[in-house]
């Protein structure tokens, strides 16, 4: 089994997988086996290794989490065809077999090389890496070789005396001067195609050269930008550590505003639970005030009426103790004679008569001078005023 994944150039990298080798570390630490520069990468973020009976993949406390098949994981166990995502953007596929097997070619692949034809070593040759220029004087264009000079036509017969028709014949000499003139044209057009070529090898030099300079400065500026770009994502990291403590405290602040919001709720449903007490108890109050008043006027009454009960009680008394006097003398005076025994003993018995009922409506008057004592004590000392002092302690 071995890992693939993609280096910080994008190039497409196998990590073969040792049982009895040190665990695979990842993060943005440069010591990390896999080493990531993304932002959302924690320096220690994870770990890939081996436990006697499987892989395994456990993330070591990182911001941003490990997943396994788009499943954030602790730990789990990994199995061939697993996909690991480590933060946000950078992905781990395990795969089985060996990296070789990968880059290997098919025997049905390979194919005999071709010979090339002489427009390909033409092509070939151009398409060949030169090697980079050592010195500053290599890197200037070569000089252009001058075309060579075409061949000298043969001058008429002032430079060279023209022999005879009879001794060379006229055709031959056409065909000979015709091929000459055509060779020659070939000579001077691939002359200039070389010196054409040429200048445009000087050109592409020239071209690689600057931008051979211009790579080392992007070079220089990435790798300066890669030190920045890691300043900033520690940056970010913290800034992003900072937000979520902010926020937690935050909703931690509105759950207790949510919480006295709610107390203040009940507090003001109490409130309202209280007024409408309060407002009961004045009303209960006002009514016992109204009752008091009324058994105040009723106690008055009462005692208006036993005034005049006790004036007829003294009333009857003065007439029971006169009539008592009045039996007295008759007594006194039956005792003196006896002659006018029946008359007065009549007369005695119907004083005695009117004693009897007097004496029972006396009695009649202090049972009712009793009752209405009793009422007047309750009605002063008794259940209503009782229930009110206890209504009056309870508001």
């Amino acid at each position: 089994m071995y890992l693939e994944y993609r280096d910080m150039v994008g190039k497409t990298v196998h990590l073969p997988l040792n049982e009895d080798g040190e665990p695979i570390t990842i993060g943005r630490n440069p010591g990390s086996t896999i080493y990531a520069k993304q932002s959302t990468v924690s320096r220690n973020h994870g770990r890939i290794g081996f436990d006697g009976k499987t892989w395994y993949l456990k993330d070591l406390g990182s911001s941003n989490g490990s997943f396994c098949n788009n499943e954030r994981i602790t730990r789990v166990q990994l199995v061939a065809g697993d996909l690991v995502r480590i933060g946000e953007v950078f992905e781990i596929q395990l795969l089985d077999g060996s990296p070789d097997d990968q880059r290997a070619p098919s025997r049905g692949e390979r194919q005999r090389p071709k010979r090339p034809t002489s427009m390909g070593r033409v092509a070939s040759s151009a398409d060949r890496p030169r090697p980079k220029p050592a010195v500053e004087s290599e890197r200037r264009p070569r000089p252009r070789p001058e075309a060579p000079a075409p061949r000298p036509k043969a001058e008429p017969a002032a430079a060279a005396p023209r022999p005879s028709r009879r001794n060379q014949p006229t055709g031959q000499s056409r065909v000979a001067d015709a091929i000459s003139e055509s060779v020659n044209a070939d000579v001077t057009e691939l002359s200039r195609k070389v010196a054409a070529l040429e200048g445009a090898l000087a050109d592409a030099e020239s071209r690689a050269s600057q931008v051979e300079g211009e790579a080392k400065s992007a070079e220089a500026r990435a790798m300066r930008y890669s030190v920045e770009l890691e300043g900033i994502s520690d940056k970010y990291i913290k800034l992003k550590e900072q937000n979520r403590v902010i926020s937690t405290s935050l909703e931690e602040t509105r759950e207790e505003q949510r919480e006295r919001e709610d107390e203040a709720f009940e507090a003001e449903r109490k409130v309202g639970e209280l007024e409408r007490e309060l407002e009961t108890s004045r009303t209960k109050a006002a009514d016992a005030t109204e009752q008091l008043s009324g058994l105040k006027v009723r106690v008055t009454q009462k005692d208006r009426q036993i005034e005049e009960l006790q004036r007829q009680l003294d009333l009857l008394e003065y007439e029971l103790r006169s009539h008592r006097d009045e039996i007295e003398m008759l007594q006194a005076d039956f005792n003196r004679g006896g002659g006018e025994t029946d008359r007065l003993e009549r007369k005695i018995n119907l004083l005695q008569e009117v004693i009897q009922e007097k004496e029972s409506v006396i009695e009649q008057l202090r049972m009712d001078l009793r009752d209405k004592d009793i009422e007047i004590r309750q009605a002063r000392m008794g259940v209503g005023i009782s229930d009110l002092e206890h209504e009056k302690r309870g508001l």
